[in-house]
């Protein structure tokens, strides 16, 4: 992992609040168990940050920051940077396109050592894999399509890989998940 990488897992608050919710599993998790779920955590912050930097290079640079997106890919031209705010990079498609393909590859990471970590009947782990992106990737003026469809282009065999290698049939919207109406949209207006 780069430094830039790296960073972005552990400026994540979610890693450490995983460690707290262990302190109320049942049974307790064996030490390799243990390592496991941490290691799957730590890289489901990496995809997390990597994709929400990716996606905020416009509002960053308002505020005057230079993201993790575009320090890893903005070369020279960002390196020679005095003042983010009010810059505006050169950045093409095919660098999403290289940036979205190595987050996938930390979300595959993160399934590895989710996988690692215990049974996952409800396939959790792959549907955050998959819904995360979904949601990060949209905005005020819909879903920014391209790059999703970027990444899910990087992230679909391994995606694939992990669907194989589990006794699951399909990633799914785990059980009890609710999206907080007490009633449907379609009940709500009759």
């Amino acid at each position: 992992m780069s430094a830039w990488e790296r960073l972005s897992g552990w400026i994540s608050h979610t890693y450490a609040i995983t460690l707290f919710d262990l302190c109320y599993a049942e049974p307790i998790l064996d030490p390799d168990a243990f390592d496991a779920h941490v290691a799957a955590w730590f890289y489901f912050d990496v995809v997390v940050t990597l994709l929400n930097n990716a996606m905020d290079v416009g509002p960053d640079l308002d505020r005057g920051i230079a993201n993790i997106f575009l320090i890893a890919r903005g070369g020279e031209e960002v390196r020679s940077l005095r003042r983010a705010r009010g810059f505006r990079p050169t950045l093409s498609m095919a660098d999403y396109e290289a940036f979205l393909s190595r987050t996938a590859t930390f979300a595959r990471r993160n399934l590895e050592y989710a996988r690692r970590s215990g049974e996952d009947p409800d396939a959790f782990y792959p549907f955050l894999a998959v819904m995360a992106p979904i949601v990060m990737f949209a905005d005020e003026t819909g879903i920014r399509q391209d790059m999703l469809h970027a990444y899910l282009r990087a992230l679909a065999p391994m995606m694939r890989e992990e669907l194989a290698a589990g006794p699951r049939a399909l990633a799914t919207i785990p059980r009890g998940t609710r999206s907080g109406r007490s009633r449907s949209a379609r009940t709500a207006s009759s």
